[in-house]
């Protein structure tokens, strides 16, 4: 009986988090991966030489990984790199709020110091109790705990983790060698290539869902009752595209055309497996429950097992199904376990499963297929014991093999046969995760907005070529699928708000580039997740004179009160803009008040103003312009399409901002429910969002609302 082939393929990727106003990066993932899994995964694998696998290397996050290695920078680097003596107030909050992102239980606890700093945020609510040594510390803290144990290899770095209270010379080694780390993936990756240890995989340039390129309308073979967006997204050629550039990216950098794909979340169908044998790919990846969904007789225990064969019509494609419950474990829970312990569980497994495929009539593989960056911070020492283990056991099996994907098919087994490829992705089979909810669909909308108004100009009188290309560069990347993941109700990160703001920015930079205006829905956020918790809830009806100045405590004190937090941060700005946000009513008006953290007439000089989103029976959009002073109403379609836009109001912008709106221009009435959201903005630009994930939300009061919320 021939020795069971395991297929490894990991998968690495992060979205492309480049801001396109400032062409700087926004998060800092990227680095953090390069000096932790990315490094990791590679250095322990070259202690296995007969240990062969996949890496999925996705093209955004290579194009990322050069960017940084040529001088790109984000704010977390700037603000690292600054001399802590020289930081200012905003920029000190900024490194205490974010510089703990990180896991707790693998990354800060561990090490002494950096619990102490953390310890102490969490008691102090602030910046202030940190001196410049703390937050020196904290700086270099936040870098090297991202370091991986193949970086800890180093005795300068090893000795950092033992030392904790650092020195400016400290950081320059940290960042230093961070810079180098990134600089050595691509070159880490293509000489195992050389060797013959790993084959590397491509995955669509920007990491979009193809299935849904091509056509929306195949969400539906899951979830037939699935609500759609009203614009149907079609577009086979995108997918196309993304495909060719991938797939000619990868042969410039690793100087050969990659051989297989792994479609973006697992996600196939039909025309997908066409697209990509047209690309020249020679197989796919995809999960076990498209296996089982696509054969429609009954399939036997050893069908997984086996790799299949799909003809299309630019001719026949390999597949390789994965093995979920194999996987996952990797993945999900050997983290919490013994090393040797989970290996050997793994193995034992692994023993099973050829076993089973004894009976068939072919050497049988089995794909484990997993994301190859994120699961590591889950154990305690990166994940470097476990694979050690691991690979080390299979390494010493005659009975079990690791090999590539291409290995394997190029000793050319009987494949077995797939008539008809399912649609569906890696999660439940669906496409639900990316389609469907209503913040999903309003950002299919938009996308096909403005893929529409591309196309229009296009046929219309035709565009400059490089105008075309930077058009549609911002069209493919505004596709990818990381923007879909993060709406709705099923993800959640602090970094929503973030991810919303860059994908309308790069559908805004498709009108911009084409030379027509953006629709005003561009400036709407999308995401809406959650009700703010303000200070306070308004507890009477208020008359306010909206002078524009705080003429008296009493004016406002009984309305509803937000204050921003610190940790809500800003993405363009190294300092807040807005203070403080107020709102109450009577019965005829809506009163809202925001106090800035700079003075009005530095905000109407710099050309910023501020949007107000009221959404209740209709989304409604206030344009606040210091320069004016007005107020214009703009009523946004639940599609995003705008109506008719009025002046309506009355407004007061001196040393603060107030101003009211009729409760019947808002076409609202006594008993409705009212969510609000207030951001700052300069032209097309979102400078600030609050609350940064979700609204403020009350009720349009009644003639009982004093007596019902009267208090002594």
């Amino acid at each position: 009986m021939p020795p069971l082939s395991i297929a490894f393929l990991w998968h690495m990727h992060q979205p492309y988090y480049k801001d396109p106003d400032t062409g700087d990066y926004v998060l800092p993932w990227v680095r953090c991966h390069a000096t932790k899994g990315y490094t990791d995964m590679a250095a322990v694998l070259a202690e296995f030489p007969d240990i062969h696998q996949t890496f999925n290397l996705v093209p955004s996050l290579l194009l990322q990984l050069e960017e940084y290695g040529a001088g790109a920078h984000d704010r977390f680097l700037e603000l690292s790199a600054k001399p802590a003596g020289e930081l200012t107030r905003d920029e000190i909050a900024f490194i205490t709020d974010n510089f703990f992102m990180c896991n707790w239980e693998t990354m800060i606890a561990p090490n002494k110091r950096y619990r102490e700093l953390h310890g102490r945020r969490e008691r102090a609510a602030g910046a202030n109790s940190f001196g410049e040594q703390d937050v020196r510390d904290l700086q270099i803290w936040w870098n090297l705990v991202w370091f991986g144990h193949a970086l800890r290899q180093d005795p300068a770095i090893a000795a950092l983790f033992d030392k904790g209270w650092f020195d400016e010379d400290d950081k320059q080694l940290v960042l230093d060698r961070q810079a180098q780390a990134v600089r050595d993936i691509v070159p880490l990756y293509r000489d195992l290539a050389a060797k013959g240890q790993i084959e590397i995989s491509t995955s669509p340039f920007y990491h979009p869902i193809l299935p849904l390129l091509c056509d929306i309308e195949l969400a539906r073979m899951a979830l037939p009752n699935m609500q759609l967006p009203r614009t149907r997204f079609k577009y086979p050629e995108d997918a196309r595209m993304q495909l060719n550039r991938a797939v000619e990216y990868h042969t410039r950098l690793f100087g050969s055309p990659p051989r297989g794909l792994w479609p973006p979340e697992g996600s196939v169908s039909q025309e997908v497996a066409a697209l990509a044998a047209d690309a020249g790919l020679v197989w796919m990846a995809t999960d076990q429950d498209i296996l089982f969904r696509s054969q429609r007789e009954e399939i036997d225990g050893t069908d997984l097992y086996a790799a299949h064969r799909l003809e299309t019509p630019h001719g026949p494609i390999s597949i390789i199904f994965r093995d979920r419950q194999l996987s996952d474990l990797i993945g999900f829970s050997y983290a919490r376990n013994e090393p040797r312990a989970a290996a050997d569980d793994l193995v034992g497994r692994l023993h099973q499963i050829s076993k089973k495929a004894a009976s068939g009539a072919q050497p049988a593989i089995v794909g484990i297929i997993l994301d190859g960056e994120n699961p590591w911070e889950y154990y305690s020492d990166g994940g470097r014991d476990f694979l050690r283990f691991l690979y080390e056991a299979i390494s010493r099996d005659p009975e079990l093999r690791a090999v590539t994907m291409s290995e394997y098919l190029s000793e050319d087994p009987r494949q077995r046969v797939v008539k008809n490829l399912f649609a569906g992705s890696w999660i439940a089979h669906s496409f639900d995760t990316w389609i469907g909810e209503p913040e999903e669909n309003a950002a299919w909308e938009a996308l096909a907005g403005a893929r529409l108004k591309l196309a229009a100009r296009i046929d219309a009188d035709g565009l400059a070529s490089d105008v075309l290309d930077r058009a549609m560069d911002e069209i493919y990347i505004a596709e990818a699928s990381d923007w879909f993941w993060w709406y709705g109700k099923d993800h959640f990160s602090y970094s929503e708000a973030t991810f919303d703001i860059l994908f309308r920015a790069r559908l805004a930079e498709v009108y911009r580039l084409i030379g027509v205006d953006a629709p005003p829905h561009l400036k709407v956020p999308i995401t809406k997740k959650g009700v703010a918790r303000p200070q306070r809830e308004p507890t009477s009806l208020i008359h306010p004179k909206l002078e524009g100045v705080d003429t008296s405590y009493y004016e406002w004190n009984l309305a509803g009160l937000y204050v921003v937090p610190a940790r809500e941060g800003t993405m363009h700005r190294s300092g807040g803009i807005v203070r403080r946000i107020y709102y109450g009513f009577d019965l005829m008006n809506l009163y809202l008040r925001i106090d800035a953290n700079q003075d009005l007439a530095l905000l109407r000089e710099e050309g910023i103003g501020f949007a107000v989103y009221v959404l209740g029976k209709a989304e409604i959009r206030l344009q606040v312009s210091l320069s004016s002073p007005t107020i214009r109403l703009l009523e946004l379609t639940p599609e995003g399409v705008p109506g008719t836009e009025r002046q309506v109001g009355k407004l007061g912008a001196h040393e603060i901002v107030e101003f009211y709106v009729h409760w019947t221009d808002l076409m609202l009435e006594a008993g409705d429910e009212v969510k609000v959201i207030v951001t700052a903005e300069k032209e097309f630009l979102e400078l600030e969002r609050w609350p940064r994930n979700g609204y403020i939300r009350f009720q349009v009061p009644g003639p009982d609302f004093e007596i019902t919320h009267w208090r002594a």
